[in-house]
């Protein structure tokens, strides 16, 4: 380690010597916000990083010239002539990075392109006008690996997964065998909030985590083609907020916390790795 404690040398085999930088303890640059940022994403293959946050709107920011580009009023409803926002949960490229995806806490999803213009959105429900969409704030979306379908999964009483085609219609609900549904709503997929999906990367698996009663976490593998589940667990070791696959898809990693601040415990901020199952 060299005397300015940030620079490491190493030797070995390879014929060579190799000069490392640690990362840095603290940030090297801040972007702030007006309020709660929910959700981040870099754009493959460019210097922009895209956020989403409280206030309904989507940044763009520069990382090259260390700047703001673009605010976008991604999910703000006008009410008696007020702007109402609504946070945005999820912030997802697409497999080709030409367009990104948002969903929110008022029920919907909309596809954006690279700039920031709406290209579709997948409406909410609507009695008698869209009765598939999500009744409740939409906390996850995921693309599949080819890029034309999407998942999206709900809380509240709803907290079920739909599957979208890139025209705006519901494919199917994956409906979970044991549970009944509450009035008013369709069969749910989770006993709790779904709070992140991820396809395989052959897209035949679809894997969700969320929320337990009991403050314990949700894992379900499901054939989301033939709206099957494969697997399921739950384990006592708070609701499931982060979902990552490893490279290899042999294992993921989770995050955990605790569903509310009424009766918090550390025990529960942790992050775990478990094998998927085949």
């Amino acid at each position: 380690i060299a005397g300015d404690n940030a620079s490491i040398y190493s030797a070995g085999q390879d014929k060579a010597m190799h000069v490392w930088k640690l990362a840095s303890p603290a940030p090297t640059r801040n972007f702030p916000h007006p309020n709660i940022v929910d959700s981040i994403a870099f754009q493959p293959n460019s210097s922009f990083l895209l956020t989403g946050g409280h206030d309904g709107q989507i940044r763009i920011f520069d990382l090259v010239k260390n700047n703001q580009v673009k605010a976008v009023n991604a999910h703000i409803k006008i009410v008696d002539k007020n702007n109402i926002p609504n946070a945005i949960y999820t912030l997802v490229f697409s497999p080709d990075g030409k367009q990104f995806l948002t969903s929110s806490y008022d029920n919907s999803l909309k596809l954006w392109d690279a700039a920031g213009n709406m290209v579709k959105e997948f409406k909410a429900h609507k009695e008698k006008e869209f009765e598939k969409g999500h009744q409740e704030p939409v906390y996850t979306a995921a693309f599949s690996p080819d890029g034309k379908f999407i998942a999206s999964g709900s809380s509240g009483l709803e907290r079920i997964i739909k599957i979208w085609s890139l025209d705006g219609n519901v494919v199917r609900d994956l409906a979970h065998p044991a549970y009944k549904s509450s009035p008013g709503f369709p069969a749910p997929s989770h006993p709790g909030a779904v709070t992140t999906l991820r396809f395989s990367r052959d897209g035949k698996r679809l894997i969700s985590v969320g929320d337990a009663p009991g403050n314990q976490g949700y894992l379900a593998v499901w054939d989301w083609q033939a709206g099957k589940m494969l697997y399921e667990t739950t384990m006592p070791r708070g609701v499931f907020y982060g979902l990552a696959l490893a490279p290899d898809e042999s294992t993921l990693a989770v995050t955990a916390g605790n569903r509310d601040r009424k009766g918090a415990s550390n025990d529960f901020n942790a992050a775990y790795l478990l094998k998927l199952p085949k």
